[in-house]
């Protein structure tokens, strides 16, 4: 009966304490991409894309660690970025970002329910992202 009873304090303790994955899944059908121009010294518009792309966010134990992958299609062709999350901030006005972090790749995806974008910035060197992409998301009425 004490067995029983401490095994079934343990499973309660640790239920108590555990904390759970989440994962977010955002789609989108259009996105924007720009690109850093240094003669200008500005971000420029390259493409307007019609495609569809799905965001995944699965954050594991806390927002500051987990996964992230963004899945594209081109003219038919697939396109995947992913990161590990390194760190999570929310900012007054609501929108919470990401930092990732990939065997050669440092990223961000910041997200902005409101004026319902996703943002995802890469290729960054020592001053700023040198590639973004501006996904207008799709949210379920």
């Amino acid at each position: 009966m004490k067995h029983l009873l401490a095994l079934a304090l343990a499973f309660l303790c640790n239920f108590a304490f555990a904390q759970t994955d989440t994962q977010l899944r955002y789609t989108s059908s259009s996105r924007q991409f720009f690109m850093w121009n240094e003669k200008t010294q500005s971000y420029e518009l390259k493409d307007n894309e019609e495609e569809h792309s799905l965001i995944d966010i699965r954050e594991q134990v806390n927002k500051n660690s987990g996964y992230a992958v963004i899945c594209m299609t081109d003219d038919g062709k697939t396109r995947l970025f992913h990161g590990n999350i390194t760190g999570y901030t929310k900012s007054e006005n609501g929108e919470s970002t990401w930092s990732l972090r990939s065997k050669i790749l440092k990223s961000r995806i910041v997200l902005n329910v409101e004026k319902k974008t996703l943002t995802y910035s890469y290729e960054a060197n020592d001053e700023r992202y040198m590639k973004i992409f501006v996904f207008k998301l799709e949210f379920p009425e």
